[in-house]
């Protein structure tokens, strides 16, 4: 009888991952190239709606009515209405929406919201989630942030304690173990002004285990060149390298669940240990796999769902009147913005009182 051993030795690693890369990159060509069943509603994108966010307009789609309001903060790049065209994506909202109101967003600078000229803050784009929030009447919500939505998460609780039921927090960091080091980030950036639009980028940087495939390469230079311009990418990537949120971590006192990918090469997981050990109570769920994005892996997918779920059950009365970071945290994450060339957003202070 023919064992797992005989037909994976040891000695032929290169053998074992060229196999799993390619049954990896059939089911990635299934998820993007299936034809969609239309009689799955989340196969048609909700309404997209604009809220206004100081002089930008940022696009949002508001999907499901379950009892929780959910605000999922994209990570890097995205783009609302492509989303819905993956049957991978729309399998992962679609649970989302069966037990919450799910409240998504392209962030300032992507997909279907206003360009930039310049740099955005983390306080600017984290006041994206405050003006969204407030275009659907949303009080409190859980908060799920993806990369650099994790930062902006963290942020949004600190600066509106009485706003934030929860945080998710996936492939996420407080600062960037590569992007914060001068001589990684412009490698990163070479490499989008190289290839961006291509699909390239996203290969190496979020689907490393997927094999050559000139069709999902395809797919992926369309969701490069529809989510953001070369300039914008590179922008958002220096932004992302000036992120620094460790100082508010110790004030989080939220129900908040940390979950990455043990062979994650666009963040190393140890900046998501980082963030488990230094945010009070914290969970931390550590997933198998190298592949940023998940969205071909549903068993991937359906974890990450069934891990987050409960997170936001059982937020004590006493836990919430706690909740915040102290006026001193934000106040010196803002001196820290404002010293590495930041804007500081003084609009941010007023908006810092509880719900009404």
């Amino acid at each position: 009888m023919i064992g797992r051993k005989d037909l994976f030795p040891e000695g032929a690693p290169g053998i074992r991952r060229s196999i799993i890369a390619q049954r990896v990159a059939g089911s990635l060509r299934k998820e993007l190239f299936t034809p969609a069943d239309r009689e799955d509603p989340a196969m048609d994108p909700p309404e997209t709606r604009y809220a206004k966010s100081g002089d930008l307009d940022i696009a949002y789609q508001v999907t499901g009515s379950g009892p929780l309001d959910l605000v999922f903060v994209p990570g890097f790049v995205s783009n609302l209405d492509l989303v819905w065209e993956n049957p991978g994506w729309a399998h992962f909202f679609t649970r989302l929406t069966a037990f919450s109101r799910l409240i998504m967003f392209d962030k300032r600078g992507t997909g279907l919201s206003d360009r930039l000229a310049g740099i955005a803050t983390l306080e600017e784009r984290m006041d994206d989630v405050r003006a969204v929030m407030d275009a659907v009447g949303s009080n409190r919500a859980a908060l799920f942030g993806v990369s650099e939505g994790g930062p902006m998460s963290l942020l949004f609780a600190a600066t509106y304690p009485d706003r934030a039921a929860a945080l998710v927090l996936y492939g996420s960091f407080a600062r960037h173990p590569a992007l914060s080091m001068e001589n990684r980030l412009n490698e990163r950036l070479a490499l989008i002004n190289r290839t961006w639009g291509t699909g390239e980028y996203a290969r190496q940087m979020f689907t490393p285990s997927i094999a050559n495939d000139d069709a999902v390469w395809r797919a992926f230079g369309r969701f490069e060149r529809q989510s953001a311009s070369p300039a914008a990418a590179m922008a958002i990537l220096k932004m992302n390298g000036e992120i620094d949120t460790q100082d508010i971590l110790p004030s989080i006192h939220l129900p908040t669940l940390v979950l990455h990918r043990s062979g994650d090469i666009s963040v190393a997981v140890e900046a998501a240990r980082d963030l488990a050990r230094n945010i009070p109570g914290a969970k931390y769920v550590e997933l198998p796999g190298e592949n940023y994005i998940p969205v071909f892996e549903r068993d991937i997918l359906d974890r990450i769902i069934n891990e987050g779920r409960g997170v936001p059950h059982g937020l004590s009365r006493r836990r919430r009147a706690r909740s915040g970071a102290s006026h001193s945290d934000v106040h010196r994450h803002r001196r820290l913005d404002q010293a590495r060339g930041g804007l500081g957003r003084p609009h941010v202070a007023r908006h810092a009182r509880p719900a009404r």
